[in-house]
């Protein structure tokens, strides 16, 4: 009589083997961590370079439209307490309007700091131009493979 535990064992291991392939071609992040820059340093570091260059702040301009190798961060100055002008779509950092960043830090037109997302808050993935469809906390590996996924049915 042939026993069970073979082909239980057999087909685990292959289980793991493929989650093992799934994993590093989708999810590569997991497999090889990269350190990531303090966003807010860079952001008061940059604010700071365009007040020494006497650049006006006072409208609230995005300043780095992405983030230097983080591609998913802007930064943007804005008042505290927020004005009028701070939601002008022209004083916005376009890459987070249009989903391509989903993190932002936040200054004064002083260089202080106000805020930053701790984790990504949006994706836009837009369908063909006729609809745009929101995500909440999605990771830019999971939008990676949703863009795979709707290239493959042609909506992308």
């Amino acid at each position: 009589m042939p026993s069970i535990l073979s082909p239980l064992l057999f087909g685990f291991i292959i289980l793991i083997i493929l989650m093992g392939m799934f994993i590093s071609i989708f999810f590569p992040e997991i497999l090889i961590p990269k350190p990531k820059a303090n966003m807010t340093e860079i952001c008061i570091s940059r604010c700071k370079g365009e007040l020494a260059l006497g650049t006006d702040l006072s409208r609230g301009p995005c300043l780095l439209n992405p983030i230097p190798d983080a591609a998913d961060w802007v930064c943007d100055v804005a008042h505290w307490p927020r004005e009028d002008v701070d939601d002008l779509p022209e004083n916005q950092c376009s890459a987070f309007l249009e989903g391509r960043a989903t993190s932002f830090v936040e200054v004064t037109p002083e260089c202080e700091f106000i805020r930053a997302t701790p984790e990504p808050t949006h994706v836009f993935i837009k369908i063909k131009e006729t609809a745009t469809y929101y995500f909440w906390r999605l990771t830019d590996a999971t939008r990676k493979l949703l863009d795979v996924i709707l290239s493959s049915f042609g909506l992308k």
